[in-house]
């Protein structure tokens, strides 16, 4: 099965085209989406396609219905507070994945691509069983999409807060114990509040929520082990991780303006 191109001359990856399922779900059990049919729903309101990754597999068998994850931008017009839109895609044929949709931001200064995850802006997980699954994607796609320009709206509200040196550092504190769970970080706080540009100085949580973001998604510091070998702090690669990551630093973001 070989990745196709759509009418936007945007490849696809061929997990997103199946047409059927994997052989080894039901019929009786299991409910097919062909992702690639739900691309219109969002191109009919003004979004765009913008990325696709899949999962890798190491079963020939597997090839073409993997978990896979499609990003789509609000094209056109003016970014909101200086952010796009954006709706996160994740499906698969295989069993490894139910449909997902989660609301996201693209913040054209650093190309982070942020996913709100926060109570209101929580992401639509359906399961691959019951009638008119296509029919309730189609009104959670809808959905999801109001929430993502919501979410861009709420950007005015994290720049007017200003966030204490003593804040910053626990903010910072915090999305590291995300990134690395139970283990131990190598870094330290501080290092992932240095600004990456001028936009970025001020201690607004916005800004302090993006340079932590950046930091962490780019990877790169320096630092040591419990043992006092030297670590460095790795990039986030993987589109998954990359979901998982995001979504919880917007939590956190929201846990801070709330306590503001």
């Amino acid at each position: 099965m070989n990745a196709l191109v759509n009418q936007n001359a945007f490849t696809l990856p061929a997990s997103a085209l199946a047409t059927v399922p994997h052989f080894s779900r039901s019929e009786k059990t299991y409910s097919h989406v062909n992702t690639s049919n739900l691309i219109p729903v969002f191109t009919e309101a003004g979004f765009e396609l913008e990325s696709y990754s899949e999962r890798k597999v190491r079963l020939d068998h597997k090839r073409g219905f993997q978990t896979h994850i499609i990003r789509m931008r609000q094209s056109g017009g003016n970014a909101i507070n200086g952010a796009f839109p954006q709706v996160i895609i994740k499906n698969s044929h295989d069993g490894t994945s139910g449909l997902v949709f989660l609301a996201g931001l693209r913040v054209m200064a650093c190309l982070n691509g942020i996913v709100a995850a926060s109570t209101q802006f929580a992401k639509v997980s359906l399961h691959h069983r019951g009638a008119n699954l296509e029919a309730r994607s189609i009104e959670a796609a809808a959905s999801v999409m109001n929430n993502a320009i919501f979410a861009a709206e709420r950007i005015e509200q994290w720049e007017s807060i200003t966030l204490s040196h003593v804040d910053r550092l626990q903010f910072a504190a915090e999305a590291l114990k995300i990134r690395y769970q139970e283990a131990a970080s190598p870094i330290e706080p501080f290092q992932i509040l240095y600004p990456f540009r001028q936009s970025q100085a001020s201690h607004s949580l916005w800004d302090t929520f993006n340079t932590v973001q950046e930091s962490i998604m780019r990877g790169g510091m320096i630092g040591r082990n419990a043992e006092g070998k030297r670590r460095t702090l790795r990039a986030i690669r993987g589109a998954e991780k990359d979901i998982s990551f995001n979504s919880d630093l917007y939590k956190l973001a929201e846990k801070f303006a709330e306590a503001a």
